[in-house]
């Protein structure tokens, strides 16, 4: 693609992205979430009646996400916020530093009555779909607090989410009834409330805390593992780089795949149900795999890191647009 296409592209996107956001009416309930899973739910119940922006848009970690000052701009703004809750999103404390949350609808996940959540505390608590269900619910009754005229819109809306998680867990059940028992290790532990969910065993966790790399020690223990025939495959984390898990791979012929906890639109995974069913074949197909090393994604190549590029620009200037439009208002 040449540098004018790609110059034309951005533009398009520019143009397409102000547009959208001016042509946004005013009684739209405006969502603020945390990670793009939990803004896409949004989206799934509130349909067009809610305008929703995400802070962690899909290739950052939330752990160590960086605030920017349009965040806490849009989080202002917002009537309802919904975040998983600490440990999670690193950036929490800071977000909700010198705002005044009492006027606004807040949805901590980590706290909804009925999560499931796994000994140890593993706040990847959207990867089971039971969990989804009862966030999408939280959603609902919020926005039909907040506009109980359409409530009827918001239910039917909710319905066929919960058609949609039936039918994910019937998928979910027959890819992985041959595969139950089998040993996986991961790189980190988003993977594993969907593994648990799946019956999978998980052998071992290389990096337990977010942020750091593993030592000799560590991995020497899990190629100890690896050797006494528990593990059938390695599950790496997209938005982390951790090299030696290529290594563990080539050493003991283990194969290694890419776990995807976030929606990555640039790969075809644009809502949660893409997201499942695409982790749910990450994880069958490898442990079905009988060959040395495979991978299920290839790192984003130059040309997709340039769009991404365009769509944090559309999405800045489109931040902006609201915050100058949200002033106006006043």
């Amino acid at each position: 693609m040449t540098s004018i296409a790609l110059l034309c592209m951005i533009l398009l996107l520019l143009t397409w992205n102000l547009h959208m956001v001016s042509d946004l009416p005013d009684e739209r309930i405006l969502v603020v979430t945390t990670i793009n899973v939990l803004a896409d739910i949004a989206r799934q119940i509130g349909g067009e009646r809610v305008y929703v922006r995400s802070i962690v848009t899909g290739m950052e970690n939330p752990h160590t996400y960086s605030l920017k000052p349009s965040d806490k701009l849009l989080l202002k703004e917002a009537d309802i916020y919904v975040e998983i809750g600490k440990p999670l999103e690193g950036f929490r404390d800071e977000l909700l530093s010198g705002i005044d949350l009492s006027k606004k609808h807040i949805i901590t996940c980590l706290k909804l009555p009925g999560i499931v959540i796994l000994p140890g505390g593993n706040p990847h608590i959207w990867l089971d779909p039971r969990n989804a269900l009862i966030i999408a619910k939280a959603i609902r009754d919020q926005l039909i607090q907040l506009d109980p005229e359409h409530s009827d819109y918001y239910e039917l809306r909710y319905q066929e989410f919960e058609r949609r998680i039936f039918n994910l867990r019937r998928y979910i059940g027959s890819r992985a009834k041959d595969i139950a028992g089998k040993g996986i290790i991961l790189a980190a532990p988003a993977p594993e409330p969907l593994a648990i969910y799946m019956n999978l065993t998980v052998v071992d966790v290389l990096i337990k805390t977010p942020g750091r790399q593993p030592t000799p020690k560590e991995v020497a223990l899990i190629e100890e593992k690896i050797r006494e025939g528990k593990v059938r495959a390695l599950v790496e984390v997209a938005v982390l780089k951790i090299p030696v898990m290529r290594r563990i791979s080539e050493d003991t012929g283990i194969p290694t795949v890419k776990f995807t906890p976030l929606l990555m639109p640039e790969r075809g995974i644009c809502d949660y149900f893409d997201l499942l069913r695409y982790d749910v074949d990450v994880l069958v197909d490898a442990l079905e795999y009988t060959g040395r090393s495979i991978s299920q994604a290839e790192d984003v190549n130059q040309l997709t890191m340039l769009i991404l590029l365009a769509v944090s620009i559309c999405e800045a200037l489109s931040l902006l647009y609201l915050g100058v439009r949200l002033l106006v208002r006043r």
